[in-house]
């Protein structure tokens, strides 16, 4: 989410730290990671979530965002990840990942997490993407909503 540009009304503050940027709009909890994912940062997201769950009692789309070009976590933070990624998602309507950037390392983290996606199954729809506008798409699809889908690509630009 930039912050150059006046910030879209109903964004809600969710948790900020190093390398990370975590808010909610309208049932979807955007996770930003700016730098490479941490354990604090990983424990940053369920706190999150369960801060902002009574608010959108209907659930929530987690619009997940990295920066392919970042560092890879260490083996030990991606196994915590796998293991925050199952420890709640109750609530979780879909979850969208996009894996910034152009070149082999951003592309070859999108296949990664697409397999690892497609062997775990979650109780909700989820996929990878490389741009933003491609994510919020398939969730406009996803919930019938393209007016929503525009709405939260300008949220996130």
């Amino acid at each position: 989410m930039s912050a150059s540009r006046a910030r879209p009304s109903g964004i809600l503050d969710v948790a900020s730290g190093p390398g990370y940027y975590f808010a909610a709009w309208r049932g979807a909890y955007i996770l930003d990671f700016r730098d490479t994912p941490t354990r604090e940062s990983l424990d940053a997201t369920i706190i999150g979530k369960r801060k902002i769950e009574s608010l959108f009692p209907e659930g929530l789309y987690v619009f997940n965002i990295i920066d392919g070009q970042r560092p890879a976590p260490d083996s030990d933070v991606r196994n915590y990840a796998a293991k925050k990624q199952t420890e709640d998602n109750q609530g979780v309507l879909a979850h969208i990942t996009v894996v910034r950037g152009d070149g082999f390392r951003p592309s070859t983290i999108r296949s990664l997490l697409t397999g690892l996606y497609l062997m775990s199954r979650a109780p909700f729809p989820r996929k990878v993407f490389a741009h933003l506008h491609d994510g919020t798409s398939w969730l406009g699809n996803l919930v019938g909503d393209d007016a929503f889908a525009g709405e939260l690509l300008r949220v996130l630009h």
